[in-house]
């Protein structure tokens, strides 16, 4: 027995059937017809989508805008962009309707939107040399591509690669996935409306596997020309054994965070101060790294009407214990000044600045002998409307969730133990603790984003889609 050709459809295939002279292939994603008169050589004749992994969904009146990508390797090379009415945003049936769509090179999908105008930042695979004897090696660029959404439709404007990374894909680095941004620290963030800011971080060895060099470099991506977007770099600092990262924006001022050891770094207890770098985007094409100011923890968020003041939240662990503090910084030159803080027990996930409230979930865990231990999660609402006296009003539940989205006047937080399979929505209220509104069971296996448009939430979800979520 051997074996023959092999026709290649999207997904993981769950069951394939014969009828007549055509195989039916059926996966997760996709409904195949495959004609194997050639059974060296079988091809798809026709291919139906049955689901997508949707990024992102941007309703904008009577149509919404979806972008779909793949990072498990059912697609290397593209993600779509495709523009719905919104009453068919959760496309639950075949109506047979065109679509109208656009092909983006690149995969893993992240998508910062400026008016009408789409940022739409990929990694497309490109071919490299391998160490050794090794061979199929490939490296990621990044790319941003504009797309314009203003005439209803999808049309494609300016785009622009950074520099390629070596250590951009798996079979020689791995940074086709999401879990390599996550572990490498890379990150991009928007600053005002048509910039976009990227952090580098591609460490280099020597001969003998020696660390030598971060490569680490701060990009700028100037969206301005949105036919002809341009690109700029800037070291942020030069210490080999330092870290940074944590790019935040304050206002329009973006900032990294670093730190420098006190002890020797081969300490295992040893001790760091961290430091702000504001980052000075006067010149796009000379992008300059301020003063560094030294600050408790890490940067969240800042008041955006002022934003000489700032939000930090440092961590302790004292053994038994998880405790942070929300600071409240005052920035003036080179110095930060302590305003106040507020303790938050137990384990703090993502912070949510909206105005003058920050939002953030904590999770404390209690063991218990006989049981194993309890769970229950804060969702936190910290006035800063004065920064000296922050007031943090608490809305508690038994159970495990994080903080996933602030959307208008409503938090999301998941809910499960495995993080999404619901959300619970909770109202906002000025000067009142976050109030319990509605469970809802979502669909798919992650929720990649949330947007709203009047009464209306838009899940995009891994693997399903777009789910509609209405307010009551």
């Amino acid at each position: 027995m051997t074996t023959a050709g092999a026709a290649h459809t999207r997904g993981w295939v769950e069951r394939g059937i014969f009828v007549g002279n055509r195989l039916v292939s059926l996966s997760d994603l996709s409904l195949a017809v495959v004609d194997y008169t050639d059974p060296k050589t079988p091809r798809v004749v026709t291919e139906l989508t049955l689901a997508r992994n949707v990024v992102t969904a941007q309703p904008n009146g009577a149509t919404i805008a979806e972008v779909s990508s793949d990072w498990w390797d059912y697609d290397t090379t593209t993600s779509q962009v495709r523009v719905l009415p919104i009453a068919s945003a959760e496309e639950t049936a075949d109506t047979g309707a065109t679509v109208p769509t656009l092909d983006i090179n690149g995969t893993g999908a992240r998508v910062f939107t400026n008016g009408h105008y789409s940022y739409i930042v990929t990694h497309v695979r490109t071919t490299t040399p391998c160490p050794g004897a090794i061979s199929g090696c490939f490296e990621r660029v990044q790319q941003v591509q504009v797309v314009d959404l203003s005439s209803g439709t999808a049309v494609l404007r300016g785009k622009v690669q950074l520099p390629n990374d070596p250590w951009g894909w798996y079979g020689w680095g791995w940074g086709g996935f999401w879990w390599y941004d996550w572990w490498s620290g890379d990150d991009v963030v928007q600053v005002g409306g048509d910039v976009l800011a990227f952090r580098r971080w591609t460490p280099s060895y020597d001969a003998n596997g020696g660390y030598v060099d971060s490569n680490s470099n701060l990009y700028v991506v100037d969206l301005a020309g949105v036919d002809a977007p341009r690109v700029a770099s800037v070291v942020v600092q030069t210490d080999l054994q330092a870290w940074w990262g944590n790019m935040k924006v304050v206002g329009e001022t973006l900032y990294t965070t670093h730190y420098e050891w006190i002890d020797d770094p081969k300490s295992p207890h040893g001790w760091v101060k961290y430091y702000l770098d504001s980052v000075d985007l006067t010149d796009r094409s000379h992008p300059r790294i301020g003063a560094k100011v030294n600050v408790p923890g890490l940067l969240v968020g800042g008041n955006a009407t002022d934003p000489s003041i700032v939000y930090t939240i440092d961590y302790r662990w004292d053994g038994e214990t998880a405790t942070n503090d929300f600071d409240v910084l005052r920035l003036h030159g080179s110095t930060a000044t302590l305003l106040s803080h507020t303790t938050i027990p137990g384990w703090v996930g993502s912070t949510f600045v909206r105005g003058a409230q920050a939002y953030v979930s904590a999770q404390q865990y209690t063991l218990d002998g006989t049981s194993g231990g309890s769970s229950r999660v804060d969702l936190h609402a910290i006035d800063l409307t004065n920064p000296a006296h922050p007031r943090d009003r608490i809305a508690s539940d038994q159970g495990w969730g994080w903080l996933l989205s602030v959307v208008g006047d409503r938090a999301l937080v998941t809910s499960g133990w495995w993080g999404e399979q619901a959300i619970d929505v909770y109202q906002l209220r000025d000067g009142k603790a976050p109030q319990f509104e509605q469970t809802v069971r979502t669909r798919g296996w992650s929720v990649n984003s949330v947007s709203r448009q009047d009464q209306t939430l838009f899940l995009s979800s891994g693997y399903w889609g777009v789910q509609k979520i209405p307010l009551q």
